[in-house]
């Protein structure tokens, strides 16, 4: 039975408020150093690996979170925007520092993608690359179907 959409929000907030809690927990009680949201997050994880957590069960609830984000930080890029003496004197430091970690992430999103979809030489779905053999002979296959016409 599938739950209306208000108890499956309600449903993975308590999951994820109860993994924030217990990561909580641990910092408090092993002294890391690491914030419990953090430690929270990857038991999130851990749990969904294991799949004793369905991602069904907290997806909803995500995806809301994810929408009010911006609610959440916008008081912080209004008062961002507004200072300008904090952009007269920082403004260039942070702008470069944002413009370099946007395109290291993108390096970085790029390059894991190419090594997670990379073809498989030889697999049964995509045999790969041609070799210079394989190549030559399409062309020469080709200029002799042209000179057949």
């Amino acid at each position: 039975m599938k739950l209306p959409y208000p108890a499956r929000v309600l449903f993975g907030f308590g999951l994820c408020a109860g993994c924030f809690l217990a990561g909580e927990a641990l910092r408090g009680a092993l002294g890391l150093f690491v914030p419990g949201a953090m430690i929270g997050l990857f038991l999130l994880l851990a749990l969904l690996a294991a799949r004793i957590v369905r991602m069904e069960w907290v997806e909803d609830a995500s995806a809301l979170l994810l929408t009010l984000i911006p609610l959440w930080l916008l008081p912080l890029f209004v008062w961002a925007l507004r200072d300008l003496e904090f952009w007269k004197r920082h403004g260039l430091i942070y702008g470069g520092l944002a413009a370099l970690g946007w395109l290291l992430g993108l390096l970085f999103v790029g390059r894991v993608s190419q090594v997670l979809f990379a073809r498989q030489p030889g697999g049964a779905e995509d045999p790969g690359p041609l070799t210079d053999e394989e190549q030559r002979e399409i062309r020469e296959n080709a200029a002799a179907m042209r000179a057949a016409e």
